[in-house]
């Protein structure tokens, strides 16, 4: 019977779902990229499996993704280890700059795993495209 309901919750529709927002920025300038992971409520993400990834884009250099601080929960699946989770909306931000200006076309995959008690859904990755307005610098000329 448990096996019934760890098959049909991990088949049911994901309830969570990440999204990129778009940018505008200025070229030699530094930003940041906004990516949420959308969490409904009596939910939570395990923030040792979520992972923020994009593929490289010429023009654009892109730091480590930095991640808010969770909340430590005992692991259901083992109560003597410890697991940071989310249980609201987390939104990751990746440091970037711009070489070059234009409108760049950005492709993220974003991997994460939610859970509802002790209930969770499959990995999931989402691939989403994003894009990054570059605007011409504006340094004074000499």
């Amino acid at each position: 019977m448990f096996a019934w309901i760890l098959m049909g919750l991990a088949v049911a529709g994901n309830p969570f779902r990440a999204e990129v927002q778009p940018l505008q920025m200025t070229q030699s300038e530094s930003s940041v990229v906004q990516v949420y992971f959308i969490v409904p409520p009596g939910h939570h993400l395990y923030q040792d499996m979520m992972k923020v990834e994009s593929t490289p884009v010429e023009g654009l250099q892109l730091g480590t993704p930095k991640f808010p601080t969770g909340h430590l929960i005992a692991d259901p699946a083992n109560p003597a280890n410890w697991r940071e989770v989310f249980d609201s909306t987390v939104k990751v931000e990746v440091p970037i700059t711009a070489t070059k200006e234009g409108t760049l076309t950005t492709e993220w995959s974003l991997t994460y795993q939610g859970c509802k008690d002790t209930l969770c859904y499959m990995p999931k990755t989402d691939v989403i495209q994003a894009t990054v307005m570059v605007k011409p610098s504006t340094a004074p000329v000499q």
